[in-house]
């Protein structure tokens, strides 16, 4: 079964630094979803003279990669979410969409 197809996920209560979220790329780059519990920092484009068009590259960003412009790439998605409770909830429903796929009992 390709790595992708897998029912599984990973998951981290956080980007930390730069080498996290290197690695956290690294698992969505090979096609598999990742969940963490808090937004990623994603302050790249703060050094802009337009704050606005910083803040909207931000959530531009974050939108892809929550949405469904990473998953329309090559599959994965980051989910964020702080509540445990909810995390929890959206990881199962990711591996069992990936059991259902493979045709294993959820």
């Amino acid at each position: 079964v390709p790595l992708p197809m897998m029912p599984f996920i990973a998951s981290g209560p956080e980007f930390a630094n730069e080498k996290t979220a290197g690695q956290m790329l690294a698992v969505l780059a090979h096609g598999v979803s990742v969940a963490v519990g808090a937004t990623p920092n994603l302050s790249i484009l703060s050094d802009q003279e337009d704050a606005s068009k910083a803040d909207d590259g931000v959530v531009e960003l974050t939108e892809f990669f929550s949405g469904e412009g990473l998953r329309s790439l090559v599959g994965p998605r980051l989910i964020v979410e702080p509540d445990p409770s909810r995390a929890a909830e959206k990881i199962l429903a990711e591996i069992d969409a990936k059991r259902a796929a493979l045709g294993w009992d959820a």
